[in-house]
């Protein structure tokens, strides 16, 4: 290379732009005095520069990897650099005590942080409670859950019971010790700058800000142990929560240094977005100057494109609020603090901190028994981040440890103190399945294993699995009405000895069947509940009740919702629920996408049924990782152990339809499609298409293979993989893969031929497919389904790829299978190629794909409004009606709030949550929402998690849906399958509602529709009620995962507002396309159906596209 960083060449090459008998940067006067000072060339100018005039670090020479000078830098980006020496196994830097990335050397000649700039952005206003000093107490933490950052004014201080001196930087620096070697971060490269002491720093901090070369801060001064210590008092609060003072015994030595910090920092300093180590909480008391924060709450979604953010090597370049939504903004919460402010922030909360004038703060960090499941939680995102050891909270398996002795020597009151309680029953059970794993009873690797045993105290030991399961118990005594945690009545056992590796895999697997409640592969399998007559609906969900499953729709549901004639009398009768029957009556496609259930027409199952004594007995019950899917038809392996164990129910298995002439599933797709198109104009004015249903319903290819693969105890296994490649006229096969029992030809069958017309109407070149096997993932260890996945993909890659057929996830294919699945396809093929969906963020997933179905749903309603309205009304001023409280409700709403419309009902199994006023929910009710239905709470516990739904603003009715209880002007179904009844619907036209578009899976019931579809037909102009069904509604979720195929494609990675925009054009394409398809082919005489519409025009985009390329003449 052309770079030289130690002096110029003695006869350099000469070029006619190069520059290289003097300095380009100085003159003269200013060059350096010595004659041997080294030199840099530019890489695109060649021209030569002094080392020191171009203000470059001895530490950066060494890394250099093409030099850019100033000029150069404006065309061709900044100097490049190789990467530095790593002290772990991150893929970045470490900086400060909260572990963020350390930086940016490109940043080098720039006095601020790149993201300063999006500081100027529009922020979610700031609801965060300001309180009294009296009024911020351990009673109003454990009452309200500590949930969101308040804020004491400095004129309300008082009440705190807190000791916070004037201070300067210099006091600071002269009563810790100006010899003290601080850490100081250079804040536009966020990382640590050497050599610093208090006393250098307090020189720096009094240089005039225009004088000061660097913006830099410290943010991670601990003084608990200093003389100025002496001089500070915590406020009461915290000193009545922190949990180490409550637990730490005094024969363990010092309590971990964190509780008291002081951080100094410049105008214009800015720390990055981090969490807190161990999610502890923070007091925060700005002694002198301001403070600007910016939060984001702790949901699920938010710390998973958190944990995704922390990880990506683009982390550096990425504003972590643009991660969230097209507008993270509206999620960002923006809060000032000026001089005396006192602020505390839960525990969990993301935010990042600007400095606009110089400051000093005194704070520090504390766990609290109130925060007990995100505290853990984070716990094991910093080790899934890799973050180092001396950046996380220090001697934190310690304080847990020590809580377990405090809580059973102590055993407090904690009457008044769910939150408290809560965490301790979490608490106990963490620590129990790692005391199993330090016995070795749980498969860790032998590192992981001797890093858990020396993580207990040596006095607690050899007895931690015991106390572990005490506490447990004693938790468990404090609410004996609630279910007895099974996994603290499991006795102690003899700890295994050394085996040869083979020996330990299968025989520990059968010692800790009922002990590893923590085994990742059963944590993410996948099954549904949806009880249609009572509304209990989510994935992996039992509440304890008896429950009874429907093999039609393959769901799950509660036995006494059922009358009493329809329960099955016995083992082995049939069943078949009301919404299976209902949907093989009806005029609509019935189908459950995703796994939620499908019509099975002329069959029903052996009735999977035990009393509520069986169930509680059961050893599913006893385990808790294993009971969510115990009920279910085991596979055949299982059947005769448990024929074996006269004392348990017999679990049966559906006979396989492989061995069936009849296809049933497959036919009544056909028939509702059939029935459709025949009720439309469509072959009267294009008789010639109707030539193309006895060719379209016929795979093209039908794909079947055995799947042979070794289970951990060393035998082989064998399953049958399909992939049915049903049409690809408009592009490479799309479908997904299903891992299940029930899997057969019948049901792929089905499943790819619906999945034809639903992606017709996104489109995007995808064709139609669908695939899978008969494996269960159920309790395979994580090695078997890897194993599984590998030798599945070893067959299905020979008939597959980015340009032929691109799968997807499904019933048991999660992001681990995807990424077992992909990693073999890389590995056999020599290529990396987007060859499926749905994968994780830092190997070629899509943003937006959460949030995807929610979003198109309500950009495809915005155009009903639109053209109902002639063009004169928006979702502005609106009243949305809100069914369901998970992911597609919760986007769907913060899309409506940023389109200026009114959210007014959620709901959830129990009830409906619906706003009293005109205001209706906020952006952080619906975190709030989030935070709620990640802990499997009722929506009851909102109250408890936001201080303003105590004020009268919102209700919730138990026992309701939301339709009957709020007017609205829009209503979303978006919770599960026939949530809108028929008295529901007439309710909701009686209440002035307008429109109603499914952003679930059969919404509402075909006696529901009827009453849309019935009054939209009978009514002249547009004033009437209008329907749209969620095959076009919400197909958000699919043409974003044609998305993904598009940017793995280009080798790009679009951005949020990027696939968002594209999100939006395709659900307006859609809308369009089924609008003009009914006006076109049905007869209406106001609004057309788009029911009608949206059937249509899947089949007609396919048919035309078959006989363009000759598929049938």
């Amino acid at each position: 290379m052309p770079d030289q960083t130690s002096a110029r060449p003695d006869k350099p090459v000469k070029r006619e732009e190069e520059t290289w008998d003097h300095c380009a940067a100085c003159t003269t006067d200013t060059a350096p005095k010595d004659p041997d000072a080294p030199w840099i060339q530019c890489s695109p100018c060649h021209s030569w520069f002094h080392v020191q005039c171009v203000d470059l670090k001895d530490k950066d020479i060494t890394r250099i990897k093409s030099y850019h000078c100033d000029k150069c830098a404006e065309t061709r980006g900044p100097t490049t650099y190789h990467p530095p020496p790593r002290e772990s196994g991150r893929r970045r830097e470490k900086i400060d005590y909260a572990a963020l990335n350390m930086g940016d050397t490109s940043a080098a000649h720039t006095h601020q942080h790149a993201h300063t700039p999006y500081l100027t952005r529009t922020f979610a206003p700031d609801h965060f409670p300001r309180l009294h000093g009296h009024e911020l107490t351990s009673e109003y933490a454990h009452a309200t859950g500590l949930k969101t950052p308040a804020v004491v004014p400095a004129e309300w201080n008082k009440g705190l019971n807190m000791k916070v001196p004037k201070l300067t930087v210099r006091q600071v620096a002269e009563s810790v010790g100006e010899d003290v070697a601080v850490e100081v971060m250079d804040v536009p490269t966020q990382s640590s700058s050497p050599g610093w002491t208090l006393g250098s720093w307090a020189d720096y901090y009094e240089t005039p800000a225009a004088e000061r070369d660097r913006v830099r801060n410290v943010i991670s001064l601990e003084v608990s142990q200093s003389e100025l210590a002496k001089d500070i008092v915590r406020p009461k609060f915290v000193r009545d929560l922190d949990w180490v003072d409550m637990v730490w015994p005094a024969s363990a030595g010092p309590v971990p240094e964190v509780q008291l910090y002081c951080l100094m920092s410049v105008s214009n300093a800015f720390t990055d977005f981090h969490v807190d180590f161990a999610a502890s909480s923070v007091w925060y008391h700005v002694v002198q100057g301001t403070k600007t924060f910016l939060f984001v709450p702790p949901t699920p979604a938010n710390l998973r494109k958190y944990e995704l953010w922390c990880l990506s090597s683009d982390q550096k370049k990425t504003w972590y609020p643009d991660t969230l939504t097209s507008s993270g903004s509206t999620q960002c919460v923006k809060v000032e603090l000026r001089q005396g402010d006192t602020m505390c922030i839960p525990s969990g909360w993301i935010h990042a901190v600007y400095t606009p004038t110089d400051s000093l703060v005194i704070g520090g960090n504390f766990l609290t028994p109130i925060n007990i499941p995100t505290q853990l939680e984070l716990a094991r995102i910093e080790v899934r981040t890799k973050v180092p050891k001396k950046f996380r909270f220090p001697k934190f398996q310690e304080v847990l440890w020590f809580a377990v002795e405090y809580y059973l020597r102590e055993k407090p009151a904690l009457e008044g103190k769910g939150y408290e309680r809560l965490g301790v029953g979490v608490l106990a059970e963490y620590l129990w399945v790692r005391a199993r794993k330090a016995k070795g009873f749980m498969e860790v690797s032998e590192k992981d294993q001797k890093g858990i045993r020396e993580s207990i105290p040596g006095r607690i030991r050899d007895k931690a699995e015991g106390l572990a399961r005490e506490l447990g118990l004693w938790v468990h005594s404090l609410a004996p009405d609630e279910p007895l945690p099974e996994w603290s009545t499991i006795e102690d056992v003899v700890a295994p000895t050394k085996k040869r590796k083979s020996e330990t895999k299968s025989q520990d697997k059968k010692r800790v069947k009922k002990d590893d409640t923590k085994s990742e592969s059963e944590e993410q399998e996948t099954w549904m509940f949806d009880c249609p007559a009572c509304g209990v609906q989510g994935e992996n969900l039992d509440d304890g009740s008896a429950m009874i499953m429907c093999e039609r729709c393959q769901c799950w549901m509660h036995v006494d919702c059922l009358p009493k004639e329809k329960v099955p009398a016995g083992e082995g009768d049939e069943f078949v629920c009301s919404r299976s029957r209902s949907a093989s009556r009806g005029s609509r496609f019935a189908r459950l996408e995703g796994g939620r259930g499908f019509p099975r027409d002329g069959r029903a199952s052996r009735a999977h049924l035990i009393s509520p004594e069986q169930h509680m007995s059961h050893p599913a019950r006893r385990d808790p990782a294993r009971h969510r899917g115990a009920l279910r038809p085991a596979p055949a392996s299982a059947q005769k152990k448990d024929r074996d164990n006269s004392d348990q129910p017999t679990l049966s298995i559906p006979p396989s339809m492989s061995n069936y002439p009849k296809e049933p599933e497959f036919e009544q797709a056909k028939d509702e499609i059939l029935s459709t198109l025949e009720n439309s104009k469509l072959f009267e004015k294009e008789p010639e298409l109707k030539k193309v249903l006895p060719i379209i319903s016929i795979p093209e290819r039908i794909i079947q293979f055995r799947v042979v693969w070794e289970g951990d105890d060393g035998k082989a296994n064998v399953n049958t993989g399909y992939r049915v490649q049903f049409n690809s006229t408009l592009g490479p096969y799309k479908g997904g893969l299903r891992f299940h029992p029930s899997v057969n030809l019948s049901i792929l069958k089905f499943l790819g031929f619906e999945q034809i017309f639903k992606n017709a109407l996104t489109g995007l070149p995808m064709g139609g497919g669908k695939g899978g096997c008969d494996f269960d993932p159920k309790g395979k260890s994580d090695n078997e389904i890897r194993r599984f996945c590998q030798a599945f993909m070893a067959e299905l890659q020979r008939h597959i790829g980015q340009d032929t057929d691109v799968p997807a996830g499904d019933i048991g294919v999660g992001g681990r299978e995807i990424g077992f699945m992909f990693g073999a396809y890389k590995r056999i093929k020599n290529q990396w190629e987007g060859v499926l969906t749905g994968k994780g963020q830092t190997w070629g997933g899509s943003f937006i794909r959460p949030e995807a179905t929610g979003f198109g749903l309500v950009y495809y309603v915005a155009h009903m409004i639109d053209y109902a309205s002639e063009g004169k009304e928006s979702f502005k001023g609106k009243r949305v009606a809100v069914s369901g409280s998970g992911n597609v409700a919760q986007y769907a709403a913060l899309k409506v709030i940023e389109l200026g419309g009114t959210v007014v009902s959620f709901s959830d199994s129990k009830g409906a949550l619906v706003a009293t006023g005109e205001t209706g929910f906020s952006a952080e009710d619906i975190a709030a929402i989030a935070d709620v239905k990640l802990a499997r709470k009722d929506l009851t516990a909102t109250f408890e998690t936001r201080s303003n739904l105590k004020s009268g603003a919102f209700k919730y009715v138990e026992g309701a849906r939301p339709w009957t209880l709020v007017k609205c002007d829009v209503a979303l179904p978006s919770a599960t399958q026939n949530e809108v009844s028929k008295e529901e619907a007439e309710a909701l036209v009686d209440g002035g509602c307008k429109f109603v578009a499914e952003g679930s899976n059969m919404g509402c019931t075909a006696e529901a529709i009827e009453v849309f579809e019935g009054l939209r037909a009978k009514t002249e102009g547009k004033q009437c009620v209008w329907y749209a069904p969620g095959k076009a509604a919400n197909a958000g979720g699919v043409a974003v995962s044609g998305l993904e195929m598009a940017q793995n494609s280009s080798r790009d990675k679009w951005s949020s507002e990027e696939v968002d925009r594209r999100l939006a054009e395709i659900m307006k394409n859609c809308f369009n396309n089924c609008l003009q398809t009914a006006e076109a082919y049905t007869d209406f005489v106001g609004l057309p159906s788009l029911q009608a519409g949206a059937n249509i025009a899947g089949f007609v985009k396919v048919a035309k596209a078959m006989k363009d390329l000759g598929d049938f003449y």
